[in-house]
Formats: structure tokens, C-alpha cells, sequence
């Protein structure tokens, strides 16, 4: 209802954008907050009409059919979930955060941001929708060693934060040691950085 409410408000903000329909802004923030596609369509009706809801869902569908059917990385599939991750924005919390982190402190290039945008983006689309009621989706994610496995995982973590999955569990190797450099890590991209953004919100 919060959702609905905040874009009632800036619909008129919205319709001077030309680069993308509110609607199906709208819509895509839906699917975000972890509504299913029909879930989300009666939402943008409410909102923005029938003729804009159509066309809210066609254009969030083509969107997100570009991040399910990348082919780098290859990808084996035997599912057959509802495709639904739009991608991330800049309007998300985690994401943008680890991004910001890779370029100002780890001076990671463009390139390879790019890269990890993809790869995980891939992955992230191809887990169940966090708001279905009982999810029994598996996955598989296979690299070299130093190949970018953690910082891959990483970034699937904070994209499906942003899409309110709220537990990860990481196994992260067979001793202490291997154990606490990951910890490390994530504590350092993920929780540290969401504490910064928590203080920038309050």
C-alpha cells in the first residue's frame, strides 16, 4: 500500500520522464518488493488504468526477457520459473553500495563491473520470485579459482536484497581460516556498507 501511495504521489514527476513509462516503472518496482507479475498488474491498474497496466507489463517483459536469456555466462536450465527480476537500479540499496565500493576502494575497472552486473543479474533471475509462497527453486554457480566466485556471490546477495530476500547462508569452505576471509569480506562490502547507508537514511 506504502508503494502504491508513494507513486500516486509522484505520478506527475513521472510522466515529464520520457526514457521510460511510469507505469511500467511502476510495475517493476512491484515485482521488487516481491509481487507476482498478475499481482503486480492489478497494483498498476489501480493506479494507472488498464491501457497503461498492458502496456506496463509488455515493455517489464522484455526488459527482464534480456537479463533471463544472457548467454555470458553460459547457463544450464531446468526450471521453469516465472521470469520476473527487472534488474537492478539505481534506486536500490545494496547494489549501488557494493558498485561504489568495487570502483572507489578495490579499483575495479568498468569492465569487470560490467562483467559482475551480468553474471549476477543472470543469476539473480534465475531464483524464485521472494514473494511466492513456498519457493523450491536450486541453482549451481561454477568458477576457477580467482576466477570472481565470492565477488559474484556477493553481488547475487545484494541484488536479491534489494528484491527483499532476507536470509543467505553462506558455506564459505572446510576450515577456520578460509571461513573467516570470507566473513571478512562480506562484512566489509555488504554489512559494513549497509550500515553506512543506513545512517544516510536516517
Amino acid at each position: 500500500m506504502d508503494l502504491i501511495r508513494r507513486f500516486a504521489r509522484r505520478r506527475a514527476d513521472c510522466l515529464a520522464m520520457p526514457a521510460i513509462h511510469p507505469a511500467t516503472e511502476f510495475f517493476k518496482q512491484c515485482l521488487k518488493a516481491g509481487d507476482s507479475p498478475d499481482e503486480a498488474t492489478a497494483k498498476t491498474i489501480r493506479i494507472f488504468g488498464t491501457d497503461d497496466a498492458r502496456v506496463a507489463r509488455t515493455e517489464a517483459k522484455e526488459e527482464i526477457r534480456k537479463i533471463y536469456i544472457m548467454r555470458d555466462p553460459p547457463i544450464l536450465v531446468d526450471h521453469e520459473l516465472a521470469e520476473w527480476y527487472p534488474g537492478p537500479s539505481e534506486d536500490d540499496r545494496f547494489w549501488p553500495a557494493l558498485k561504489r565500493y568495487l570502483v572507489e576502494k578495490a579499483d575495479w575497472s568498468e569492465d569487470s563491473i560490467r562483467d559482475l552486473d551480468r553474471a549476477s543479474s543472470q543469476v539473480v533471475s534465475r531464483i524464485a520470485p521472494p514473494g511466492m509462497a513456498e519457493i523450491r527453486s536450486r541453482g549451481l554457480v561454477v568458477g576457477y579459482v580467482q576466477s570472481g566466485k565470492t565477488a559474484n556471490f556477493t553481488a547475487v546477495v545484494a541484488k536479491a536484497a534489494d528484491v527483499n530476500y532476507r536470509i543467505f547462508v553462506v558455506l564459505s569452505g572446510l576450515t577456520n581460516s578460509l571461513r573467516a576471509q570470507t566473513q571478512e569480506r562480506l562484512d566489509r562490502e555488504l554489512v559494513g556498507l549497509s550500515l553506512a547507508e543506513e545512517s544516510q537514511h536516517e
